[in-house]
């Protein structure tokens, strides 16, 4: 019988890893369907065969309880091989859709506890190649303020990543307070090296992450066009005269000029287009990327 579970919590990241769980079937392009809410075209969906398979799956992403009318209608009579899982972002347990679901297929995803969130941060800096003293793994704790409502691990594990990317073998006291910043939201470090390394495929993942956990696109382009703007600095001050800019000379990714200004105008024309309506949200940010790292790779070519 197939499963049919709702799943909600304060933990963004532990419901995206869940997810990606759940994405893991029998030949996905016929038997995985994801959708922001559950229309007329899931409903049918759920009805077909699957695909030289026992099971598919169907993945809703709802912001809130509310307009399921349909979706209650299917979980009436659901279809055995059809797998069906919720994720409800603003979750109201007084809803009719949360009382139509018993209590075990309510899963909630609350925030790491403190051992928890420990054993997270050395698992994630080990895979980095580094390790992290327990004083120094206090002290992102204590800067991040992980308690806090609006911090996710999403924030832990961008801080943990550009502390990664400017360490050697072991991150070190001075690197948290110089780089690690109190609720920064978004790694756009590591969003500028994987262009300038040309990694398509993790650049346009991280930028998935980055919309899952409800980022605001207009930030994270302002926040990279502030890297940039660093980084087009430093190419005509020169390294001797790094310092002069104001940042951590290792937080500096070193670009040619005419690549830091070429960047700097797809980044302005993305924020003005879906500032002005031109662009969505996702098409205006997923663009200005591919064009960020179009640019890199003319440069390259021509070099």
């Amino acid at each position: 019988m197939a499963e049919i579970k709702l799943y909600y919590g304060d933990e963004p990241y532990r419901l995206m890893e869940r997810k990606e769980a759940l994405k893991k079937v029998e030949y996905p392009e016929m038997n995985l369907y994801l959708t922001d809410g559950f229309d007329q075209e899931a409903y049918e969906y759920a009805f077909q065969l699957p695909f030289l398979a026992k099971e598919k799956t169907i993945i809703v992403n709802l912001e809130t309880c509310s307009g399921t009318e349909l979706l209650l209608e299917y979980m009436q009579n659901p279809v055995s091989s059809t797998n069906l899982y919720l994720f409800v972002r603003q979750m109201d347990m007084r809803s009719t859709l949360a009382k139509n679901f018993p209590k075990e297929s309510l899963v909630e995803y609350p925030k790491y506890t403190s051992q928890e969130l420990d054993e997270k941060i050395i698992t994630y800096v080990q895979k980095c190649g580094k390790k992290i003293p327990q004083g120094v793994l206090r002290a992102v704790k204590e800067k991040l303020q992980y308690d806090n409502e609006e911090v996710s691990f999403f924030d832990v594990r961008n801080e943990l990543s550009k502390l990664c990317a400017v360490s050697d073998d072991i991150i070190s006291m001075e690197s948290v307070d110089e780089l690690v910043s109190v609720n920064e939201t978004e790694n756009v470090f590591a969003l500028m090296q994987m262009i300038l390394d040309h990694k398509a495929g993790q650049l346009f993942h991280e930028a998935e992450l980055i919309l899952e956990n409800r980022n605001n696109v207009i930030q994270v382009l302002s926040l990279l066009l502030r890297n940039y703007r660093i980084a087009w600095k430093a190419s005509f001050l020169g390294m001797e005269r790094e310092k002069d800019i104001g940042v951590h000379p290792r937080a500096i990714i070193h670009l040619p000029c005419e690549v830091c200004i070429n960047s700097m105008d797809y980044i302005q024309d993305a924020i003005s287009g879906i500032k002005g309506g031109r662009y969505k949200e996702r098409d205006g940010f997923f663009i200005c990327l591919s064009r960020l790292m179009d640019c890199v790779k003319i440069t390259a070519k021509s070099s």
